[in-house]
This record gives C-alpha cells, sequence and structure tokens, in this order.
C-alpha cells in the first residue's frame, strides 16, 4: 500500500548504528538547537534531548542554561552521572517548538570485562549527537517503513506527547525520582541529587515495591492523564538495608 506523505513531510533515513542492538535501525533526524546544527537519533521513549557524554554541542548548550540538575541514573552497564538543562529553541525542518530540555551525561559506565576502553570509545561514537525524544517530535506524525529504510514525521498542529513520567514544572519542584519498569521489576531509574527522594536514602536501582499503595503502571497512568506537577508520593522501596516506607513531598532544587 502506498502512502501519500504531505509535501513538507521530513524524511529520514534509518541507519544501522554502531552503539548496541537497542540503538540499531533507529531513525536519525537533524535539528537546529539555539540556531546551531545537530544530528540525534529518534528515540520513541524518551522525553528529552540527550546528548553523548562527549558532545561539544551538549556541552556548549548545558553551560548556557541558568539551571541545571544533577542525576544519577541506573543502567544495566552501570550508574551514570546526568546534567539536566534547557534550551532555548528546537527547530526542525524550518519549524519552530519552542524550548525544551536536555541532558548530558557527564560520568559514563565503565566498559564491560574483555571491552577495551578504545574499543568501547570507538562504539560510543557514531556521527550523531545522541538521542531525541517524543517530547521533542510530539507535534508530528511518524510513519516508519522499515523495509524501505525510510520514516517521515509529518505536522500536526497539537503537541501529542503525554507527560509520562516527567511532569511539568520538574525544575520547580520535584520529589527526585524517576521509576522505570526493567525485566518486570520496577525500580529506581534516576535520582536528582539534592532531591527529597535522595534525602529519603533511595539509590539508583533500588527495588520500588509501591507507589501511592499500587503499581508504577498505575501511577505512570496517572501522570499521563493528569501532567500535574508532582504531588506527594508515597513510595515504598528495597534495597540492601530492607524495606523502607517515605513520602516524597515536591521541593524546589
Amino acid at each position: 500500500m502506498n502512502i501519500i506523505h504531505a509535501p513538507d513531510a521530513i524524511e529520514l533515513s534509518l541507519d544501522q548504528s554502531a552503539v548496541g542492538a537497542e540503538m540499531d535501525r533507529m531513525p536519525s533526524i537533524k535539528l537546529l538547537l539555539d540556531g546551531q546544527p545537530g544530528k540525534f537519533r529518534v528515540n520513541f521513549g524518551n522525553g528529552a534531548v540527550n546528548f553523548l557524554e562527549n558532545s561539544p554541542l551538549g556541552r556548549e548548550l548545558l553551560g548556557k542554561s541558568l539551571h541545571q540538575i544533577s542525576s544519577l541514573t541506573w543502567t544495566p552497564d552501570g550508574i551514570v552521572a546526568e546534567k539536566t538543562g534547557a534550551v532555548g529553541q528546537i527547530e526542525i525542518g524550518g519549524y519552530p517548538l519552542g524550548p525544551n530540555s536536555i541532558a548530558r551525561s557527564i560520568d559514563p559506565p565503565s566498559p564491560p570485562s574483555g571491552v577495551s576502553r578504545l574499543s568501547r570509545f570507538v562504539l560510543a561514537e557514531p556521527p550523531i549527537d545522541g538521542i531525541i525524544g517524543l517530547r521533542v517530535i510530539g507535534r508530528f506524525d511518524i510513519t516508519i517503513a522499515n523495509l524501505a529504510g525510510k520514516a517521515w514525521l509529518e505536522r500536526r498542529d497539537s503537541n501529542s506527547f503525554a507527560c509520562h513520567g516527567v511532569p511539568r514544572g520538574s525544575f520547580n519542584g520535584t520529589t527526585g525520582f524517576t521509576p522505570w519498569l526493567y525485566k518486570e521489576q520496577a525500580i529506581v531509574r534516576t535520582l536528582v541529587r539534592g532531591s527529597p527522594a535522595e534525602a529519603a536514602g533511595m539509590q539508583p536501582g533500588d527495588e520500588i515495591v509501591s507507589i501511592n499503595d499500587s503499581t508504577i503502571l498505575t501511577y505512570y497512568d496517572h501522570l499521563d492523564a493528569t501532567c500535574d506537577v508532582p504531588a506527594p508520593v508515597k513510595v515504598v522501596f528495597r534495597n540492601a538495608l530492607g524495606e523502607h516506607t517515605t513520602v516524597l513531598t515536591p521541593a524546589e532544587l
């Protein structure tokens, strides 16, 4: 079946990536960040613009941000230190999308055993700055044709991005943790430095037993439905020291 695309649709190539299977055959996209060009992979489950650790563009733009947040993120390869800020203007194909948050890894995990640091550096150096998520491209309908090796972005009037995991106002008030469902296990994926979650003793990778006396999926459904600034959250979590119950009240950082 032939799909008719709008004349101003942005066509992307489904390029092979050298950074691992989870990034394989993801479309790449060129855009302007504060007037500076960058090329990014599209991640359909990620909210912001995420830069590679050694991205010059990421260092420069994050350095201009007036408000920065430091955090630790759990990954299967280890814990990564990140900084998050804001970029003034994102533009795709001449279409301005307004300000958005950016994140940059500043302390990548150690390479797996048996892989030299040089090899890991080469694998982590594709000709792109990082990844871009749905909070940026939520004003586009996305069509993917794997066999043709193509993807298209077509503009829409309103933004379809849900507040999944990242409610509005998170820079002004935050509980400081992001839950994640990894291999059917709810865990603390990201912990913000100086946040109520850190003060409560939570760490990246801790098991989440319940959120507001329910599951992580119910918590996400609530965020997607309300898009509210974070409210107090009751969290039961478990780590090497045992099981803990805490109520996290959002705070400004």
